[in-house]
């Protein structure tokens, strides 16, 4: 199957079981609760080894490289965050690769303004499934639409 014979994110089209369960591993990366559970340093493995973070001059290559703050030990036990993943759309979906946007609004915890979002992202996502039949993140865009991180 190629993009060509099975374009992902055309609304109203039938897609194959086969597209469905590759946008379904995709989406589970998507939403992974690592960061938001405390285990940040997880996130790591959700990346291919030679993945990318980001564009133009603050771009990061390779998995350990690109994710400096989620190995740093007790990183993510300073704040406790719910990430609420919306807008998944696919783009090209192929057996090896897709390609996505989501728009995840991150909530910090525990404050008096915590059912207010502290921030609206837009990422941009490749996806690419290893020899070992696992997707990983490629590459990794954000985009950073209102409020902080």
């Amino acid at each position: 199957m190629t993009s060509e014979e099975e374009p992902g994110g055309q609304p109203g089209r039938e897609r194959s079981a086969e597209a469905m369960a590759e946008e379904i591993a995709c989406s589970e990366l998507l939403v992974a609760a690592c960061i938001d559970e405390g285990r940040a340093s997880e996130a790591v493995a959700l990346f291919s080894e030679d993945a990318t973070l980001g564009e133009g001059p603050g771009m990061r290559h390779g998995r350990r490289r690109s994710l400096p703050a989620m190995q740093a030990p007790g990183r993510q036990i300073e704040r406790r965050t719910r990430h609420v993943v919306t807008n998944i759309a696919y783009h090209d979906v192929t057996t090896t690769t897709a390609t996505t946007t989501s728009l995840p609004t991150l909530h910090v915890l525990g404050g008096p303004d915590e059912l207010t979002p502290r921030a609206l992202t837009r990422f941009d996502d490749v996806f690419v499934c290893s020899d070992d039949g696992y997707w990983r993140f490629a590459k990794r865009v954000p985009t950073l639409l209102a409020g902080s991180r």
